[in-house]
């Protein structure tokens, strides 16, 4: 198939919701396990670090710094997992990575050490980015022509995150004591890994079901081409060394990584961002619950453009987004401006974790995507990860919230201009047929 052939395959004008059941069924899943992941390592971190400030007297601006040491660390475990999903399957690989989830959170609950804590979160780290991996490469072998569209449903577990991990945790503790808020998190784990391992196949034609549940073709042509995907993944010339020299590999992980940065970082530290401007910490987190509520729409708009226009174009208007966020936070508008910044921020929550896999199908195909994305997500992960300490530390070093914004706005800026360098033609593997 031709790349001018391949690039209309994949981006389809089909933007109708209509995945079938066994699809929604691996969305509700998928939502789940984002729901745990980006509570771990982003949004929960609002309400958890300060209880364990309060509850020992550590430091802050340590714990904020951990998770990005943690990040860092799990960029190496996403190396192991990128070999363990070409040999196990991406499918395996989340049902492992979901008990993970579900152990080392009901852990946290009883750290009380310094180092027992930072070896919690390294876990949860490197278990929590492997959650986004699977993701990616599940939704682009259930839907590769949709793949925008359907991450646009699967990544709002991440604006529920948002709006509803701090109430459950503080719940949790209200109701249940200390460890009460950290049980309840796990039972999400755990459902998330029910879900995966009782509903979700790793390619659609596994349970009798179409790519992009396309009914155009019979059970029996289907199944013969996956079978011959599958041959041709064993021979495939994109090697690891391969994806390392093309330009493209590294344009999307650091592109798409800086997107995620900026999220990262913002939404981490949303709540004292709020209470540094005398607000209180009910209102902090009612902020919280906004911006997730506001992430459910910008999810669903931004897998819709990218699938109705492609996903440079939609990019490009979400970087414009956030650099626009950060002019609205950082000017003297008045205390207001912080409330229209937190809303706007919450558009970009969904929407940027649906990006990043969408274009790695766009330029790599289907039957390649596996083997890029892999790659991609670890560099992903490091760039992603500096978010959440470079906001704690500049925070403590100027005594406030406004540079560490204005600076992530910056980065976004640089990322935007290397977006426009991305080409979104086809060098990988759609479709088997010819």
């Amino acid at each position: 198939m031709s790349n001018q052939t391949d690039a209309k395959v994949l981006r389809a004008k089909d933007t109708r919701s209509n995945f079938g059941t066994r699809g929604w069924l691996l969305i509700a899943g998928m939502m789940i396990c984002t729901f745990v992941a980006g509570a771990c390592g982003n949004d929960g971190l609002n309400t958890i670090i300060p209880q364990f400030v309060n509850q020992f007297g550590w430091d802050r601006a340590s714990l904020t710094v951990f998770a990005s040491i943690s990040g860092y660390i799990s960029a190496i475990a996403l190396a192991v997992m990128g070999v363990i999903v070409q040999k196990f399957g991406a499918r395996n690989l989340l049902v492992f990575t979901m008990a993970c989830l579900a152990a080392a959170i009901f852990a946290w609950g009883y750290v009380t050490t310094i180092p027992a804590y930072l070896a919690v979160i390294i876990v949860l780290y490197c278990v929590s980015n492997g959650v986004g991996l699977c993701m990616g490469i599940l939704v682009s072998n259930w839907f590769p022509t949709k793949k925008g569209l359907v991450m646009g449903w699967t990544t709002m577990g991440f604006n529920l995150a948002t709006v509803g991990i701090n109430w459950l945790l503080v719940f949790g503790w209200d109701h249940f004591g200390w460890h009460g808020g950290f049980n309840l998190f796990a039972l999400a784990a755990l459902l998330g890994f029910l879900m995966i391992t009782l509903f979700v196949k790793e390619f659609p034609e596994e349970c009798g079901c179409f790519p992009d549940n396309d009914r155009s073709l019979s059970p029996e042509r289907a199944q013969a081409l996956r079978e011959e995907g599958v041959r041709y993944t064993r021979t495939s010339p994109w090697t690891v060394k391969k994806l390392l020299a093309t330009p493209q590999t590294w344009l999307i992980a650091i592109v798409y990584g800086c997107i995620m940065m900026m999220v990262v970082g913002c939404i981490s530290q949303l709540v004292p961002t709020v209470m540094s401007y005398g607000y209180s910490q009910t209102f902090a987190l009612g902020c919280m619950s906004v911006a997730g509520a506001c992430g459910f729409f910008g999810s669903y708009l931004t897998g819709w453009i990218d699938t109705r226009f492609g996903t440079k174009r939609a990019t490009m208007i979400m970087m414009g987004w956030e650099i626009l966020t950060v002019i609205v936070f950082v000017a003297p508008l008045g205390n207001w401006s912080v409330f229209v910044a937190t809303v706007m921020l919450g558009m970009t929550i969904g929407g940027a974790n649906n990006l990043c896999s969408s274009m790695t199908t766009q330029v790599f195909g289907r039957y390649d995507q596996k083997k890029a994305y892999s790659i991609i997500w670890t560099i992903f992960t490091v760039v992603r990860s500096c978010g959440v300490g470079l906001v704690g530390v500049l925070a403590e070093k100027t005594g406030g919230y406004t540079v560490p914004w204005a600076v992530l706005g910056g980065i976004i800026a640089i990322a935007l201009f290397l977006c426009t360098r991305i080409s979104e033609t086809c060098i990988g593997r759609v479709d088997m047929e010819e």
